[in-house]
């Protein structure tokens, strides 16, 4: 939370000197929203509205997945505790993830093609791509480490799933209906090849230092490179090559301070450790 306001305060101050008042003004209340983690309720009103064409343009658009993402936390202990009501133990956990992820997904296939916003910015619609990551915790590691050659080939295949996705969907993908199944899945691959922890070619890769020191800014450079897109966007009409490395270089920066300076300090902080009443605070 701590980064994600100081993100948040540093875009509406770069935004004062960059946008027009009117811009301002819309993207001030994407900015309150999303400091509350509510942004995506907002954007399914404002998907609709005329000013839709510009959802581009929104630098605080990309909020609604950390929205989504801490609405399901409030609801994920509640799909425990009643499976753990319901019958004690895994069986009755896989049941009542398995039902509520199959219900989710079914109505977000169909309202994809009837109410698009709906079904990608509504937290329970996305439910099912939580409860599918939530299912593959639950498959035994021991099971996956006996199947060495197994996990390679999960780790492989996710990983393709995942680039076919990425190369291959374009904007006018009915997303996230079927088509979500596809990235979804390459992740679900992907944990379980990492829970077998079998070494391979793929996890050798991820495991360079690059790569780990990548995916230690992967929150902070998420808050940063959308604004930095926007913005660079609005004052230039065509980057240009030596521009977009400019752009990813600032992009980078911004998130090595953030991380160093913001979010580690903070996480990090023995006075607000010592006492979890006042680390909620």
């Amino acid at each position: 939370l701590p980064a994600a306001l100081f993100v948040i305060l540093a875009t509406l101050v770069a935004g004062a000197v960059i946008l027009s008042p009117e811009e301002q003004s819309l993207y001030s209340k994407g900015a309150m929203f999303a400091s509350a983690y509510m942004i995506n309720l907002w954007l399914i009103r404002w998907s609709f509205d005329y000013f839709a064409a510009d959802a581009a343009n929104n630098p605080f658009i990309h909020f609604w997945s950390l929205s989504v993402e801490e609405q399901f936390y409030l609801a994920w202990p509640a799909l425990l505790m009643l499976a753990a009501w319901l019958r004690p133990g895994k069986r009755a956990v896989i049941l009542v993830i398995g039902l509520a992820g199959l219900v989710s997904f079914a109505v977000c296939a169909w309202l994809t093609t009837v109410a698009q916003p709906w079904a990608f910015y509504f937290s329970p619609l996305r439910a099912w791509e939580f409860a599918a990551g939530g299912l593959a915790t639950l498959v035994p590691a021991a099971a996956l480490r006996q199947r060495r050659g197994l996990s390679a080939a999960m780790a492989w295949a996710g990983l393709a799933l995942i680039a076919i996705a990425y190369l291959c969907f374009s904007e006018d993908a009915p997303f996230p209906g079927l088509p979500a199944l596809v990235p979804v899945a390459g992740t679900v691959l992907m944990l379980l090849a990492g829970a077998a922890g079998a070494r391979n070619g793929l996890s050798a890769v991820l495991a360079l230092p690059p790569l780990q020191w990548v995916g230690k800014l992967s929150y902070s450079l998420y808050l940063w490179h959308w604004p930095v897109i926007v913005y660079a966007g609005m004052l230039t009409a065509e980057l240009s090559t030596v521009q977009r490395l400019f752009c990813l270089a600032l992009t980078l920066a911004l998130s090595a301070f953030t991380y160093l300076f913001i979010e580690n300090p903070i996480r990090r902080n023995g006075w607000l450790m010592a006492n979890a009443a006042r680390a909620l605070v």
